[in-house]
């Protein structure tokens, strides 16, 4: 991912798994400020740091209080831990990527 084409793309991606699952029904405002690619850019681009990190795992902790007993609440669970040891942008988007496919098996 070298080029500024191939990181507004992922912060796209970013800003749609965020827009859906944050402000779905029951979203806390507070969060809201966590989807936008703007997030993307200030959290990941350089280097996967603190905010960035809250954001993602804000995603993936709502996904897993809407969906508490569904059978990808363990998969959801791994990729939050995945957020807080992951050291590049590369495996920042696999994670970015794996909670689409599964915000989209959950019906955000």
């Amino acid at each position: 991912m070298d080029s500024m084409n191939g990181h507004d793309a992922y912060a796209m991606r970013y800003e749609g798994l965020a827009k859906s699952v944050l402000t779905s029904a029951g979203g806390s405002p507070d969060n809201q400020r966590y989807a936008d690619a703007d997030m993307y850019k200030q959290g990941f681009v350089e280097k996967p740091n603190e905010e960035g990190r809250q954001a993602l795992s804000a995603i993936f902790v709502k996904m897993i209080l809407d969906h508490p007993n569904h059978p990808k609440t363990d998969d959801i669970k791994e990729l939050d831990e995945k957020v807080w040891t992951a050291d590049t942008l590369d495996e920042i988007n696999k994670l970015i990527d794996q909670g689409i496919v599964i915000a989209r098996d959950l019906g955000y």
